[in-house]
C-alpha cells in the first residue's frame, strides 16, 4: 500500500508545504531527494505499522536548530516508509507511535542529502514502553495521596554524579496507588516525594523536628542504598511499595544582597547536594529573604541568581554544611559576572590566513539556575574577543569550528596553565587573559563499518569518537559522523589524541556528559592513538550499548 502523506508542524497538527532550508530556492523536481527505510520492533525485529516518520529541516544559519515545518509519512503494515520530494540539506527525525519509544531514545543519524539523492535501507528500532504500578505509604502503613513517584537515573558529568529525572512519573491517588504507564526501558531508581508533607514538621523529643524526605525504593533516603529497577521493553511491574521516611530535618534562612549591600527583590535560589539538585521546599521574598526547609544533614552548595528584566543577572554560590541544627542569618552577596579578555591565535608554519568567523567559543556550566553566558564568543579579525560570564563558578569552554582547514584547538592558556579539557573555577581567578591556541596538524580517520553479519552497515549508522580522557572525566564533547550508504565513514580535522571509536545506530553522546560508564564504553569501543597530521584507517563492527 502507498504510505499516507503526513505533513507536520511543531505541534504535529497543521498542514505545511515541503520543508526547505532557510535562504534557499526550491530545487527543481529532478534534484529532489528521498529517504526510505523500515521501523522495527527492537526485540522481535518485526515491522511496526502506523508509525509517524517525518523529517524536519536543520537550519545551519541559526546554529543547527530545526525549523517548524516537516514532512513525513505513516509506515505501512510491514513497517516500511518512503519520504519523497525533499529539498537537499540536513534533516532531523520526528518519529512517534503511542506506547512506543525509540530504542535508547534516539533515531539513527541521517547524513546530509545531496541533490537527487535517495537514501535507502534506513532501519529504525522502537521498543514498547513499560508499565509500573504500586503504592506509597507512610510510617504507619497508611496510604499517601498526592505523592509524586518518578524514575531517576544516575548521570556522570562535570566530574560529579547526579540524579536526573527520566520523565517517567505519576501521582498517587487517594488510596496511595500510582501507575506509570509510559516508562522507558532501562535501569532506574524509583523515588517518591510529597510536597504537602514538607510543609509539616513533627517535634522530636529533646528538640528539633522531623519531616518526610524524598524516599527511594524500597524505603531508604540514601540513593546509594536504593534498589535498582531493570525495566524491560513492554514489561509490567506491579506491587512496588515505597514507605516514606520521616527523618530529622533542618531549616536554612538568610538574605540575598546585591553588590551595594541592598536586598535583592527578585531572585531564584537552589541547593545542590552530592547527587544533584535537592528538590526541597524553598521560598524567596521581595525583601531579599529566603528560606529552605527539609534539609537532611550533609554538605551542599547554595546557589542564587537575580531575576531583573532588562539587566544582567547577578549571582552567588556558597558552601553549606548542615549539621544537627537550623542555620539562620546566612548572607549571600550577589555579584555581577566576569568579563574575560580572550585572544584566538593560529600557530602555523605556513602563511595561511585564519577565518575567525568560522570559530565560536561558548562557556558551559553545570549551574542549574541558568546558562554560563548569554552569548557565544566570536573572535574579531585580529582574534580578539571577550566572554561575558554570568556566574563566577566552575565553567568549561566549548569551541566549535576551525579557523582554517587542517587546524585544531590545541591549548587554552591562562598564563602558563593549559585549561583545555578541564573545568575552571572562576571564583579562584585566572592568571592573565585566555589564549585559545589553534595549530596545524589535525588528523583524518576513515574506515568502514560492518554489521553483525559482516555486511556493510546501512544508512542511519553513526561512528562516534570519544576522547579517552573524556570517558574518564565525564564532561566535554565527543564527535560523530554519519556512515555512508556503502558503509564507509570519515572524520576530518580531529585533534591529535587517544580516542575510543565505536559504531552505533544511536546518537548516545550528550553535550553534558557521558551517559554510559567508562567500563562499558571501553568494552564496546576500539582505542586508537591519532597522530598529528596523520591519516588512519579504523575498521569497526556495529555495536550496541550494554
Amino acid at each position: 500500500m502507498t504510505p499516507l502523506l503526513l505533513r507536520l508542524t511543531l505541534h504535529s497538527a497543521l498542514l505545511l508545504s515541503s520543508p526547505q532550508p532557510a535562504g534557499t530556492q526550491a530545487a527543481p523536481e529532478a534534484e529532489k531527494c528521498s529517504v526510505e527505510g523500515v521501523v522495527v520492533h527492537a526485540l522481535t525485529q518485526a515491522g511496526i505499522d502506523k508509525v509517524q516518520v517525518a523529517l524536519r529541516v536543520v537550519d545551519e544559519s541559526t546554529g543547527g536548530s530545526s525549523r517548524a515545518s516537516a514532512v513525513g509519512v505513516y509506515t505501512d503494515s510491514n513497517g516500511k516508509f518512503r519520504i519523497e520530494n525533499l529539498e537537499p540539506g540536513q534533516y532531523r527525525w520526528l518519529i512517534n507511535k503511542p506506547g512506543y519509544s525509540l530504542s535508547r531514545g534516539q533515531a539513527p543519524k541521517l547524513p546530509p542529502l545531496n541533490r537527487a539523492q535517495t537514501i535507502r535501507s534506513v532501519r529504525i528500532e522502537m521498543q514498547p514502553l513499560a508499565t509500573l504500578s504500586g503504592r506509597v505509604i507512610d510510617e504507619n502503613g497508611d496510604p499517601v495521596s498526592g505523592a509524586t513517584v518518578e524514575l531517576m537515573a544516575k548521570f556522570n558529568g562535570f566530574n560529579r554524579q547526579s540524579l536526573i529525572s527520566t520523565g517517567g512519573s505519576a501521582s498517587t491517588d487517594d488510596r496511595g496507588e500510582f501507575l506509570i504507564h509510559r516508562a522507558a526501558p532501562g535501569r532506574f531508581l524509583l523515588a517518591a516525594s510529597h510536597m504537602e508533607s514538607r510543609n509539616v514538621v513533627y517535634p522530636l523529643r529533646g528538640g528539633g523536628v522531623s519531616g518526610y524526605v524524598t524516599t527511594f525504593l524500597p524505603g531508604v533516603s540514601d540513593p546509594d542504598q536504593a534498589q535498582w529497577l531493570d525495566i524491560a521493553p513492554g514489561s509490567e511491574q506491579t506491587g512496588l511499595e515505597i514507605q516514606l521516611r520521616r527523618e530529622p530535618v533542618f531549616r536554612v534562612r538568610g538574605v540575598a544582597l546585591d553588590e551595594s549591600g541592598a536586598p535583592v527583590p527578585r531572585f531564584v535560589i537552589g541547593i545542590r547536594s552530592g547527587v544533584g539538585m535537592a528538590p526541597l521546599q524553598n521560598r524567596t521574598f521581595m525583601n531579599g529573604r529566603f528560606e529552605i526547609e527539609g534539609l537532611r544533614p550533609g554538605s551542599y552548595s547554595l546557589l542564587a541568581r537575580s531575576v531583573t528584566m532588562g539587566a544582567s543577572p547577578q549571582s552567588a554560590r556558597a558552601p553549606l554544611v548542615v549539621g544537627r541544627g537550623d542555620a539562620d542569618n546566612l548572607q549571600l552577596r550577589l555579584s555581577s559576572g566576569i568579563r574575560l579578555a580572550c585572544m584566538a591565535v593560529l600557530e602555523s608554519t605556513d602563511d595561511r590566513a585564519p577565518d575567525w568567523q568560522r570559530v565560536a567559543i561558548t562557556p558551559m556550566s553545570s549551574d542549574p539556575l541558568g546558562p554560563a553566558s548569554d552569548d557565544k564568543g566570536k573572535p574579531g579579525a585580529d582574534g580578539a574577543f571577550a566572554l561575558d560570564i554570568v556566574d563566577r563558578g566552575p565553567v568549561w569552554f566549548k569551541v566549535t569550528g576551525q579557523p582554517a582547514q587542517g587546524t585544531y584547538l590545541a591549548e587554552i592558556r591562562a598564563g602558563t596553565e593549559n585549561l583545555l579539557g578541564t573545568e575552571v573555577d572562576l571564583a579562584a581567578g585566572l592568571n592573565g587573559p585566555l589564549r585559545f591556541i589553534f595549530k596545524a596538524g589535525a588528523a583524518q580517520v576513515n574506515g568502514h563499518v560492518e554489521d553483525a553479519g559482516g555486511r556493510p552497515a546501512t544508512a542511519g549508522t553513526s561512528v562516534v569518537a570519544v576522547p579517552a580522557e573524556l570517558s574518564r572525566r565525564g564532561f566535554g564533547e565527543s564527535r560523530s559522523t554519519a556512515v555512508r550508504t556503502d558503509g564507509s565513514y570519515e572524520f576530518a580535522d580531529l585533534p591529535p589524541a587517544e580516542y575510543l571509536f565505536y559504531a552505533t545506530t544511536d546518537e548516545e553522546q550528550s553535550p553534558l556528559g557521558v551517559l554510559q560508564t567508562p567500563e562499558d564504553l571501553e568494552r564496546r569501543a576500539t582505542k586508537v592513538r591519532v597522530q598529528p597530521g596523520g591519516s588512519q584507517s579504523v575498521q569497526l563492527r556495529l555495536s550496541e550499548a550494554r
